[in-house]
């Protein structure tokens, strides 16, 4: 492991930002929030299954409603939250009902998950060694919304366990047939997670992957120079692979998946401050999205102002002197020169990429555009934003730092040839 020096620094890292996490949920929200609210009625369960352990299973297997029971009816309504605290209720019952212990345990997960992927990241590509570190060992805001006793902390625990495997497979690290069991397992619960409690995530992931391994394939058996017509044959293929899907099931079907961001959105926005909101036209209403007879259309017309608002919003003129805001924006500023000097290191560095990383560096980009847009539709507000972009703002600061990094690696030898010279 390259990065094995980093290991008490990667998980001392994510536990002191746990700590702060709960923390500031404290001060921010009063013990409000998800985090808290999580942690009440987890709770409740736990109790449940030490004092009336038939209710419980009932509860945790067959979502069988029980009045008596101090779950709040908004929980009860909300699957994916009734997902998460009856997975939470696991890990409690053996942490003794705290929810700092959890937190901790919580946070634990995420390092370990995120230093693996780290780790793989610069086996595979060793001139990113700082940008893997940098990203997903210590950048501030990463290591707090990964952290803590939070679904971000799951779900990236499983995320990245699972990108590592698939990498390490693909790039021959380590053998598919010795460790299938542990990789299909691992494979299989990340989709599960993922299906309960963060659809978005998963219908962005899933057809990148097969996009990904079916251009692969078809790029081996077909030759293509073109940089331009391989990213187009990925798009294509992304498409080819999610439009049969669609037809499976009435759940999948594009009509019903607006539908579901439509509400998720208008729910948030009834909930959040104007300032603290993206605003998108809806031929031309602002605010709420109507669905009616123009569902697709008004998806593609505000998609590009979603995109770039999940992206680098809120800017340091749309903060009002709000502490936290002016800590996104700061972040966001940052994120944008990287994406300004990445793309000028991008030109200058030699090209001559095979198949399989130009075909990785794709397949990263669209699902960054795809899952980002349908984030910022669903949760327009920009404190909810920032923390359920975890999924991919990772992945896509290091793909800028990484070639700004390698950039500045290749000049520096230069420099020292002529030196020498």
């Amino acid at each position: 492991m390259p990065l094995i020096k980093w290991w008490y620094f990667a998980v001392f890292t994510k536990i002191i930002f746990g700590v702060f996490y709960g923390i500031l949920y404290i001060k921010v929200y009063g013990s409000g929030g998800d985090t808290f609210l999580y942690f009440q009625e987890v709770s409740v369960l736990v109790n449940l299954a030490y004092n009336d352990f038939e209710s419980f299973w009932k509860i945790f297997w067959y979502n069988e409603y029980n009045p008596y029971i101090n779950i709040s009816a908004a929980t009860w309504k909300q699957e994916r939250v009734l997902v998460t605290i009856k997975f939470l209720s696991l890990l409690q019952t053996l942490t003794l009902n705290d929810y700092w212990i959890q937190g901790f345990y919580l946070s634990f997960v995420s390092a370990w998950a995120m230093w693996k992927l780290a780790n793989t990241l610069v086996q595979i590509f060793p001139k990113t060694y700082f940008s893997s570190i940098l990203v997903f060992l210590a950048f501030p805001s990463i290591q707090l919304w990964s952290s803590g006793y939070t679904k971000e902390s799951i779900t990236m625990f499983f995320l990245c366990f699972s990108l590592a495997y698939f990498l390490q497979i693909y790039f021959g690290i380590i053998s598919f047939k010795k460790y299938f069991l542990k990789i299909i397992f691992v494979w299989i619960l990340t989709i599960i997670w993922l299906f309960l409690v963060k659809f978005y995530y998963l219908a962005a992931l899933l057809p990148t992957i097969f996009a990904f391994i079916l251009c692969d394939w078809i790029l081996i058996k077909i030759q293509i120079k073109s940089y331009i017509l391989k990213a187009l044959l990925f798009v294509i293929v992304w498409f080819m692979v999610v439009l049969p899907t669609t037809q499976l099931h009435n759940t999948l079907k594009i009509n019903y998946f607006l539908l579901a961001l439509s509400y998720n959105h208008n729910s948030t926005y009834i909930h959040s401050h104007p300032q603290d909101l993206i605003h998108y036209s809806i031929y031309p209403v602002q605010g709420f999205v109507s669905l009616e007879g123009k569902s697709v259309m008004s998806f593609l017309y505000n998609a590009p102002i979603a995109f770039f608002s999940a992206c680098f919003r809120p800017f340091l003129w749309e903060t009002y002197n709000q502490k936290l805001k002016i800590l996104m924006a700061l972040e966001n500023t940052f994120f944008l020169i990287s994406v300004i000097i990445g793309i000028f290191c991008l030109l200058k560095v030699k090209k001559n990429i095979e198949n399989k990383y130009f075909l990785l560096s794709i397949s990263l980009i669209w699902y960054s555009i795809i899952l980002l847009t349908i984030l910022a539709f669903a949760s327009p507000n920009f404190g909810g934003l920032m923390r359920y972009r975890i999924a991919v703002y990772p992945f896509l600061l290091y793909f800028f730092l990484s070639w700004i990094e390698k950039y500045y690696r290749e000049k520096y030898v230069l420099w020292n040839k002529n030196i020498d010279k």
